[in-house]
């Protein structure tokens, strides 16, 4: 059986490395001529308008 002191010890832990997984997007602001792309995983990208222009950028988001 695992002791109290080391239960809560542990659940401090993980409540701490959970909150550093859910602060990984930190601002919502994007600078001009920019658009966001946010991944499952709540990973966040900058992609400049420009690469709208490119076939095969448009390709690989049609195909995610």
């Amino acid at each position: 059986m695992v002791s109290t002191k080391i239960f809560i010890r542990m659940a401090r832990k993980w409540k701490k490395l959970s909150v550093i997984g859910r602060r990984r997007i930190t601002s919502s602001l994007v600078d001009n001529g920019h658009f966001v792309i946010y991944t499952i995983d709540q990973k966040r990208f900058v992609i400049p308008l420009a690469y709208l222009r490119n076939t095969i950028f448009m390709e690989l988001l049609k195909m995610s």
